[in-house]
């Protein structure tokens, strides 16, 4: 398995996965170490896996594997629960394509607004985004969130 500065695909999603509840960059830091890695070892990682996983050749395989082992690590860190429930994974993206900015009502709100009017620091939608972007395209859970989609967006398209 490949490694950048000792570090594994999956350890690298780890990594991300143990971020996720942090607000502030401080926080950020404390977490990363808490995982055993200074400010100036993180950086090299995040650069070469992040360089690795934007190739367009990795596209279908490397950050394939990524998104499994970050899947994985998020389902770790929650017991096996969802970080936040099906409905809300649905609702959030509904408004990120729909929900209109109240400060010009014929664009849309963006994406940082969405998350912060709903309490919701960006890398906690990267967790929410890990668990439930990968199930959603799986027949399990397929129908029952395009219907939830469906819902969403269509009340988002009314205000």
């Amino acid at each position: 398995m490949q490694e950048i500065n000792g570090v594994t695909l999956k350890r690298y999603a780890e990594l991300i996965c143990a971020t996720t509840d942090t607000v502030t960059e401080e926080e950020f830091w404390q977490a990363i170490e808490k995982e055993g890695f200074s400010r100036d070892a993180w950086q090299p990682v995040k650069d070469g896996w992040n360089a690795e996983l934007f190739k367009p050749e990795n596209y279908l395989t490397l950050q394939q594997e990524y998104n499994n082992a970050l899947e994985e690590a998020v389902e770790k860190k929650n017991n096996g629960n969802p970080p936040c429930s099906l409905e809300t994974f649905a609702d959030l993206n509904a408004q990120f394509y729909y929900r209109k900015d109240p400060a010009n009502n014929n664009e849309v709100m963006e994406y940082t607004k969405v998350l912060e009017s709903n309490n919701i620091a960006p890398l906690k939608w990267t967790e929410y985004s890990a668990y439930w972007a990968p199930k959603t395209a799986r027949d399990e859970y397929s129908q029952k969130y395009y219907d939830l989609l469906n819902i969403a967006s269509a009340k988002d398209m009314e205000t």
